[in-house]
């Protein structure tokens, strides 16, 4: 309980503090969080953070962030988690995608099933790091905001 409770104050401070490189870090059993500013698009991956160790009868839950300044670029979004592309897909990847009208942000959720995920990738997920990473394209050169939250929740 108290590890949840300093994880979760820890995230606050990610919000509260000003800006700067890298803000602040949460690594945790269960939860990681990071968030930077002045990141590159087109930098593979933009943001990155690592949880412990995957567990069988576990979900990842992953939200990803970014932030672009007064552009009008096309943006895309997507998460990757020991390099397989998270869920939702749509058949062909799991981007997400907007053309700004001036500075925009985009967010985007993604899932896993471990169980499956390691059933169809055998030794990739389960008992290993599991490193979460969002990668981020523009049709222009920019720099943004990115910030990336990963939990591990029992199904």
């Amino acid at each position: 309980m108290r590890k949840g409770i300093a994880a979760a104050l820890a995230f606050v401070g990610l919000v509260a503090l000003g800006p700067g490189a890298v803000r602040a870090d949460v690594i945790g059993k269960t939860t990681a969080a990071t968030s930077a500013s002045g990141v590159a698009f087109n930098t593979n991956p933009a943001i990155s953070v690592t949880i412990e160790k995957g567990k069988k009868k576990r979900m990842l839950l992953v939200t990803g962030i970014a932030s672009a300044p007064s552009t009008t670029a096309t943006v895309v979004l997507w998460a990757r988690v020991n390099g397989i592309e998270m869920e939702p897909q749509d058949g062909v990847d799991s981007a997400i995608g907007v053309k700004c009208d001036g500075a925009c942000t985009l967010t985007g959720s993604w899932w896993l099933d471990i169980d499956a995920a390691e059933a169809a990738n055998p030794g990739v997920f389960v008992s290993v790091p599991l490193i979460v990473e969002i990668e981020a394209l523009s049709s222009g050169t920019m720099t943004g905001k990115f910030s990336v939250t990963a939990s591990m929740v029992k199904k």
